[in-house]
């Protein structure tokens, strides 16, 4: 199980700096999101990042592939994180 939180947090800071420098999400990478989210062993680090990227979607500045209206679906999250 340790091995798998590495791979899921690893795979997690990847697509966060991909994601802010490309603007994109894929949906499998959204996935990774909402299970570092759902994860309450998240660092402080992580928190913030998870903040910075829901506040990105939340203003159009992130697209998430195969999600309409992204900004919309996630605007639950970001309230959760201000």
């Amino acid at each position: 199980m340790k091995g798998q939180n590495a791979y899921l947090i690893d795979r997690f800071y990847n697509l966060y700096s991909d994601g802010l420098e490309s603007g994109h999400l894929s949906s499998g990478d959204w996935q990774v999101v909402e299970a570092v989210i759902a994860d309450d062993k998240r660092s402080e680090e992580q928190q913030d990042m998870i903040q910075r990227l829901l506040y990105c979607v939340n203003k159009g500045r992130i697209t998430i592939q195969g999600v309409e209206n992204a900004a919309n679906a996630v605007r639950p999250l970001a309230k959760q994180y201000k």
